[in-house]
């Protein structure tokens, strides 16, 4: 969230169909409901899923009840839309995280596509980077299970939360070169003991080289 002023933070009210800016004294500091939408605009959040603040203000909305992912301006102006209609490869599938790039790029986590994508925002939307199968779920290469979270790393890798793999899986390319979590690669493997995981959500390198992870299914 990178023009939230200090201490502020976002809040998804994916019941009320909303998303909140609050200061750290609980006030609330901007708002983005079918209240404060214009009127002449079509849309109305379905079940947000994700927000980040970009440099020019506007909001990054990952909204996975309406499969869109969109850049809204502060009075809730639509921006610039990701075009899921450019081809059958582009159609989106209940997304969860869209994550803006220091190149403008952005990367969605396509959960009920059981893929990621890199896209380029500024070019038409063309798909630079895509893992995962679109439409099929699996844990064999190449192959993801509901992904939930992602992370491009400084060395230009990715970090993977594979949430119905019930795995933590690090990229380079299309190669994977470290996970946590299902060991053996098995078909619904989970647990609680030590190298496994069950459902994690989501997932953060740290600068301490330590990866943080949030494992759902372990409570």
């Amino acid at each position: 969230e990178t023009d939230l002023q200090h201490g502020n933070f976002l809040i998804i009210d994916r019941v009320g169909k909303r998303i909140l800016e609050v200061d750290m004294a609980y006030n609330l500091r901007w708002e983005l409901s079918k209240d404060t939408i214009y009127s002449d605009v079509d849309y109305q959040l379905e079940f947000p899923r994700d927000a980040v603040r970009l440099k020019n203000r506007n909001t990054l909305i990952t909204d996975k009840g309406s499969s869109r992912v969109l850049e809204i301006t502060p009075k809730g102006r639509i921006f610039w839309e990701f075009d899921q209609y450019k081809s059958p490869r582009h159609k989106l599938s209940e997304p969860v995280r869209a994550v803006p790039q220091e190149n403008r790029n952005i990367l969605i986590v396509d959960k009920g596509n059981h893929r990621i994508l890199e896209i380029d925002k500024d070019d038409d939307c063309r798909i630079e980077f895509e893992y995962g199968q679109m439409g099929v779920a699996g844990i064999e290469d190449g192959l993801l299970s509901s992904p939930s979270d992602i992370q491009r790393l400084a060395n230009g890798n990715f970090i993977i939360a594979d949430t119905e793999n019930h795995r933590v899986i690090e990229l380079e390319g299309k190669r994977i070169v470290w996970q946590y979590g299902n060991p053996e690669n098995q078909p619904g493997a989970y647990g609680m003991e030590e190298g496994y995981l069950s459902f994690p959500m989501s997932v953060e390198r740290l600068d301490t080289g330590n990866t943080l992870i949030v494992d759902a299914g372990n409570n």
